[in-house]
C-alpha cells in the first residue's frame, strides 16, 4: 500500500531510523527505484549478523567472535582465562539488549543465564540458541 501512495510522487529517499523499519524500507526502496537488487541485497546481508560472520570468515579475515552453544560450549568457554575480557551478547534480530562486557567467569555464566532465560527480545525478535562472545585482543 505505502508503495502505490508513494509511486505518484517525487521521492527520492526512504530513511529508517531505527533497525525494525530497515528491511520494510529496503524493500520499498527497490520498488521506488532509488536502490537495484544488489545493494538491496547487500543491505539485508548486513543487517543479520550471522549472514556477515559468514562471510567474513569465508575470505579468511581475522575475527574474534566467537559462538557458544548455551548447554554444551560455555563451560569449555568460561574455564579459559586467556578469552577475558570479553562481551556476551544474545544472538538475534536486535542482539544490543542484554550486552554485557565480564572480566571473569562469573560474569559471563551470569550474562548467558539472562540470554537463556529471555528467548524473545522485548521488541518480538526471537533469538537463537548462541550466545555471541566478542574477545578483546590484547597487544
Amino acid at each position: 500500500m505505502l508503495s502505490a501512495i508513494c509511486a505518484d510522487s517525487d521521492i527520492t529517499a526512504v530513511i529508517w531510523f531505527d533497525e525494525i523499519r530497515m528491511l520494510p524500507c529496503v524493500m520499498l526502496s527497490t520498488t521506488l527505484g532509488l536502490i537495484d537488487a544488489d545493494t538491496a541485497n547487500n543491505l539485508i546481508t548486513a543487517r543479520y549478523k550471522d549472514k556477515v560472520r559468514n562471510i567474513v570468515n569465508q575470505v579468511s579475515l581475522p575475527i574474534c567472535h566467537q559462538l557458544v552453544d548455551d548447554t554444551t560450549d560455555v563451560p569449555k568457554f568460561t574455564d579459559a582465562a586467556k578469552f577475558l575480557p570479553c562481551v556476551v551478547k544474545p544472538v538475534d534480530d536486535s542482539g544490543s539488549f542484554g550486552v554485557v562486557k565480564c572480566t571473569n567467569s562469573t560474569q559471563v555464566m551470569q550474562a548467558i543465564d539472562f540470554i537463556k532465560n529471555r528467548p524473545q527480545h522485548i521488541s518480538g525478535y526471537r533469538r537463537m540458541p548462541q550466545a555471541l562472545i566478542a574477545i578483546y585482543r590484547r597487544r
